[in-house]
């Protein structure tokens, strides 16, 4: 069930909004990942890396926060993951640390 916002996570959205990049790091449990999702709104592709283990609670923070858009996780070996992220065009792309690791030649991010 979706929340209200607190006036922090507000000032946060704000925050990641007016600047080209930017680091949110409240502390554990303000709503980190609802204040970027609320921040990304309106954007065509979102690229989200985190480790594997939280993946499926982006899933669902997604569907609650800002339902309809597509949301996709990286599965598969090298080629497949590549090929997903070069082709990847709108909505959420759920990726983990390791995939940051392709060479710079092969990522297009």
């Amino acid at each position: 069930m979706k929340s209200e916002l607190y006036r922090f996570q507000e000032r946060g959205i704000d925050f990641l909004r007016t600047r080209g990049r930017a680091l949110l790091a409240d502390e554990m449990g303000l709503g980190k990942t609802i204040q970027a999702i609320e921040a990304s709104k309106g954007l065509n592709r979102v690229l989200i890396i985190a480790p594997k283990t939280i993946h499926r609670n982006w899933e669902l923070e997604l569907s609650e926060w800002n339902p309809g858009v597509p949301v996709m996780r990286i599965k598969g070996d090298r080629d497949r993951k590549l090929k997903i992220i070069s082709e990847f065009e709108k909505g959420y792309l759920i990726i983990n640390y390791e995939i940051c690791r392709l060479t710079e030649q092969d990522n297009p991010y």
